[in-house]
C-alpha cells in the first residue's frame, strides 16, 4: 500500500509544479499581453493624431478653395455685367461692319 501512495504523491507533486510552471507561463504571457496591448494603444493613439491632424489640414484647404472660388466667381459676375453693358451700348450685341 505505500507504494501506490508514494506513486501517488510523485504524480500529484508533478502535476503540482507542473500547474506552478503554468501559473508563471500564463503570468508571464499576460504580461506580454499587457506590453502588446500598450504598444497597440500608442499606435492607436498616434494614428488617431494623424487623421485628426490630416482632417485640420483637408479642412483649411477646403476653405482656401472655397474663398478663391467666391473670388473667382465675383469677378465672372462683374465680367459678364461689362460685357452686358458693353453689347448694349453696341446696339443689343449685334456687330458693326
Amino acid at each position: 500500500m505505500t507504494d501506490w501512495r508514494a506513486k501517488w504523491q510523485e504524480t500529484l507533486k508533478e502535476l503540482e509544479q507542473k500547474r506552478d510552471e503554468l501559473r508563471v507561463q500564463a503570468h508571464l504571457a499576460k504580461a506580454e499581453a499587457k506590453e502588446e496591448l500598450a504598444r497597440l494603444e500608442t499606435r492607436v493613439d498616434e494614428l488617431k493624431a494623424r487623421a485628426d491632424k490630416a482632417g485640420d489640414q483637408a479642412q483649411d484647404a477646403m476653405e482656401d478653395v472655397a474663398r478663391k472660388a467666391n473670388i473667382i466667381a465675383a469677378e465672372m459676375k462683374e465680367s459678364l455685367a461689362r460685357i452686358k453693358e458693353k453689347l448694349k451700348a453696341d446696339g443689343g450685341g449685334g456687330t458693326k461692319s
